[in-house]
Order: structure tokens, then sequence, then C-alpha cells
């Protein structure tokens, strides 16, 4: 039970994000379950609120693998913590096709990075055409992907168990169709003042795919970041991202792990934390860094936005704690649902996108006193989104 002092009304203590809650960009990749890095835990009694939109292309015409598509990803995460530690539940609303970022990226590739692409610089664009490794064909549509589960302990090394359910359709690459199992654990050091790194490992249990062959049983991962505070309410961050390949492609390039580079900047406000970033496969021509940034997508830029909030109440016992913030959750998720079942097609990403700028649903809390000194109720308005 937390002393009454420590319960901010309006909890306003954001601070910058050091390393990004992200997974390798490569579509296949993304159809698995794969632990995500996360900053310090939220306080006990405190929830949140955390949107990404994650634009990526990528392309792949040389290998056993056809991997040509434009994925819109907005995952929607509802955070609540205990005591103990903090629960999350994810759930991701994804558009695949061809998109219209070729041209940008052809432009990217000859100008910015030095890098040549003749293939991609031959093919059509806006095109989409994705086969994997097995001959599968995956389509192009708008859909949820998988709900993923997890639970962090507040001990060191912030180890979390999670799982992912196939609630995505395979056949869109929204999910596996398999049921996956996750174990990781993250730490993070401060170097020199102002600079800070934090390391983030995961072991994956990935269960056969429903759709398509070659899923490999296990599946080892880990993220390295490093962080840079500007000033106290700003960090940049440089992000290498390393994963097994999900499945076997009897093709060395392909087989090996699937590595992405990030750069991002981070900027704490009183209402929220905003982060952007970029990614790269390792198109980065001069400096040569393909042999171990190799497999991703083209390009990914992305935007997160997290919020706070927290149900205020007087003096309560514990167990009047846990059932309001269980119901914050509910009600977050709910939220969530509606938001994507109201719209259809791509419209709905900027739809709930928008939610991201301007909270659109409000709910009502009562928060029950059960000390014998104290009868009746209390209200506290919050936001939802």
């Amino acid at each position: 039970m937390l002393p009454l002092d420590l319960v901010a009304e309006h909890p306003q203590n954001y601070l910058p994000d050091q390393i990004l809650p992200i997974q390798n960009t490569r579509g296949i990749n993304q159809a698995y379950l794969r632990p995500l890095p996360s900053g310090p835990l939220l306080l006990p009694g405190e929830s949140a609120n955390d949107w990404i939109l994650l634009i990526q292309n990528e392309f792949r015409g040389a290998f056993p693998a056809l991997e040509d598509a434009e994925t819109w990803r907005l995952n929607y995460t509802r955070r609540f913590a205990t005591n103990q530690g903090e629960w999350r539940i994810s759930l991701p609303l994804i558009h695949r096709g061809g998109g219209f970022f070729d041209p940008f990226i052809n432009w990217w590739h000859q100008t910015i990075v030095a890098h040549s692409a003749p293939e991609r610089e031959a093919t059509p664009y806006g095109k989409f055409r994705y086969t994997l490794v097995d001959g599968t064909r995956i389509s192009s549509g708008t859909g949820i992907g998988d709900l993923t589960f997890a639970y962090s302990f507040r001990i060191p090394g912030q180890p979390q168990l999670s799982i992912k359910l196939p609630t995505g359709n395979p056949s869109y690459l929204f999910g596996s169709g398999g049921l996956d199992l996750g174990l990781s654990a993250q730490h993070t050091w401060q170097l020199i003042p102002k600079f800070d790194f934090t390391a983030h490992a995961s072991l994956v249990y990935q269960s056969p795919s429903s759709l398509w062959d070659q899923t490999k049983t296990w599946a080892p991962n880990y993220t390295l970041a490093l962080s840079y505070n500007q000033v106290k309410s700003q960090n940049w961050i440089l992000q290498y991202t390393a994963e097994s390949a999900p499945t076997r492609n009897l093709d060395p390039y392909l087989d090996q792990t699937n590595g992405i580079v990030t750069l991002a900047f981070s900027h704490a406000t009183k209402n929220g934390t905003w982060t952007y970033w970029l990614s790269e496969d390792g198109d980065i021509g001069h400096f040569n860094i393909n042999q171990n940034v190799n497999v991703g997508a083209d390009f990914a830029i992305g935007i997160r936005f997290s919020q706070k909030n927290e149900c205020s109440w007087v003096k309560p016992g514990a167990s009047n704690r846990f059932l309001a913030c269980r119901l914050l959750f509910v009600v977050g998720f709910r939220c969530a649902i509606a938001s994507i079942s109201s719209v259809a097609a791509i419209s709905a990403i900027s739809t709930i996108s928008a939610i991201v700028v301007r909270t659109t649903a409000r709910a009502t809390v009562h928060c029950f006193a059960d000390n014998e000194r104290q009868q009746g109720h209390f209200a506290r308005t919050f936001d939802c989104v």
C-alpha cells in the first residue's frame, strides 16, 4: 500500500525514452512474437497508453523469398503496474500493400546513403509481391494482428514473460497462426554523465505456423541502445536490433542474424513522451555496415506517444487499488477495440492515429473506500487514451 502523498493526481513525471520498443522491420519477423524492450517500469498504481505508428517498406527479390511490400502498422499497448510488476497487452492494426514510398526510397538510396539497388530501381513502383521460401503467397489487406500479453517482474533485470495469441490472419502475414512464448530481460548502465547504455535479450519459443513451413522452434534476439541525454527532457538514441531469422530459408543471407540500425529522438512534455525514429537495414554504402546490419525493411519511420493515467482515491485498500487499475485496463482495451472496429481498411489507421494527438473518449471510475471510518464513493474522470 502506497502512502497517499506518493499518489499524484496528475502524473507529469515524464522522461524521454532510453530504448525503443521495436523489433526487426521485416514482415515475416513481425508475424512471430518478439518481446520488446522498455524503459523503467511504471510506479505501482500507474497505468499508461502507448501508441506506435510504424511505416516500413521492404524489398528482396534475388533470394528464395520474394518480399516487395509496404506495411503500415499501428500498435496500441495498455500498461498498468502493481507492487510486484507491470502488465501489458498489445494489439496491432496492420495494412500491407504496395504503398507509395518506393520513389522516395530510390531517392534516399541514391542521394542520402549512396547505395545502389538496381533490382529495386528497375521494379515498377507500388507493387505488392510477397512469397515465402516454401512457396506460400501472402495477400495484401488490412486487419488486426496477433494479441500479446506480457508481465514484467519488479526485480533487477526486469525479467518478462510474454505470450502471443494467434488472432491475426497468417494469409496476410498479420500473424503466424501459432501461439508463441517468450522470456526476456534488460538492464541499463550509465557510462558517463549524459550517456546511458541499455541491453535487452530474449528467447522465444515459436510454435509451427498454421500456413507455412520451416518455422524455427527457438529464436534468440537482442537489442543494444546508446542514449544521449541532451537535456533533461530530450534523448538521442542509437539502437541496434538483432533477431534470429524466424524460419529456415536455406539461404546464407536470409538465415543469418537479421539486423537493423535505428536513430531516434525522444522528447518528454507535460502531457506525455513523443519519440520519432528512422530505421535502416544496412543500405548505407559509404559505411559498409552490411555485414551486421543487413536484413530488414529498406526504410522505416516510426512515431510513438506514451501517456500515463492514474486513478485517485482517498486512503484506499490494496484490493480497491487493484480493482481500479483492472477497470482502467479493461476500459482502455475496449477503447482500442472500438476504435479499430469503427472504421474500415486503411482509413482506420489515420482515424485511430488522431487519437494520439487528441483524446476522444472519456470514462468515469468510481473508487470505493472500504475503510470503516469512511463510507461512500469518490468519482474521478480520466482520459482513456
